[in-house]
């Protein structure tokens, strides 16, 4: 929808009216905040810090988590790459084409990862069966459409590939966020959870300014080339954890939920 606006509206019009919906969003937050002030918050800043402290003790001494955690980090340094000025850029320098066809290509992106996740939980059972096969060969196709994206220079093609990356997206991550949670107690899961996403965003948020630098100093292809690559380490740290953990009740667990 987003993409026919640009192209029908124009990006001005269309950049207003999101900012509207999110000016209604933040009035919304404000609105729930109001409504929950009298709740009883009991953790402190102090917990807080320990729940950190206990996470990430908890990441680097469990041989499977730690594994998982260093894919994380490779897919948070390759996942700058679709951010929206480097697929801007992609559409304009690589394929010729303007806003409305970046919009077009983020929409199949959106299109190709519901379909995924429909076809995620059809094959949950299988997936569950075989969580490490499930990862390494979501990364390892992951990886493939991202080189071929970054060499081509169709729209149309591009389109394709954005709309196959939705499935292989979702089967992939649905096999790697199981395998993080049955290879930690439940009690332990929001403790690594917090660590988990405190990483990862400030992986994420170095990696956007490197691959920003990549853009300008080397061509925006270049961004996707090295992204593929990073793919590559997340299917050979999940082949990794196949070969470290194979007595690891990760696949007993699977089995038996």
């Amino acid at each position: 929808m987003t993409g026919f606006a640009v192209m029908n509206w124009g990006a001005s019009q269309t950049f207003w009216a999101a900012t509207s919906l999110s000016w209604a969003v933040l009035i919304f937050m404000i609105a729930m905040g109001s409504l929950t002030r009298d709740v009883e918050q009991p953790q402190k800043f102090g917990v807080s810090r320990n729940v950190l402290r206990e996470g990430w003790s908890i990441l680097w001494n469990n041989p499977s988590l730690r594994l998982i955690t260093l894919m994380d980090i490779a897919q948070a340094l390759a996942g700058s790459i679709w951010i929206g000025a480097v697929t801007l850029a992609f559409a304009k320098e690589a394929l010729g084409r303007g806003e409305g066809w970046w919009g077009l290509m983020n929409s199949s992106y959106a299109a190709g990862t519901m379909l995924g996740g429909i076809l995620a939980l059809a094959l949950a059972k299988r997936i569950q069966k075989h969580l490490i096969a499930s990862m390494t060969m979501g990364y390892l196709l992951f990886s493939l459409l991202t080189v071929v994206y970054g060499l081509n220079n169709l729209p149309w093609l591009a389109l394709v590939l954005c709309i196959l990356m939705g499935p292989v997206h979702q089967i992939r991550d649905v096999a790697q966020r199981t395998a993080l949670e049955n290879s930690v107690p439940v009690e332990s899961l929001t403790k690594v959870y917090a660590a988990h996403g405190v990483l990862i965003s400030t992986v994420m948020s170095v990696s956007i300014v490197i691959f920003g630098l990549v853009a300008d100093q080397l061509g925006v292809r270049w961004v996707y080339l090295i992204g593929g690559a990073l793919f590559i380490v997340s299917a050979l740290c999940s082949l990794s954890l196949s070969r470290v953990h194979r007595n690891h009740p990760i696949a007993k667990r699977t089995k038996n939920m």
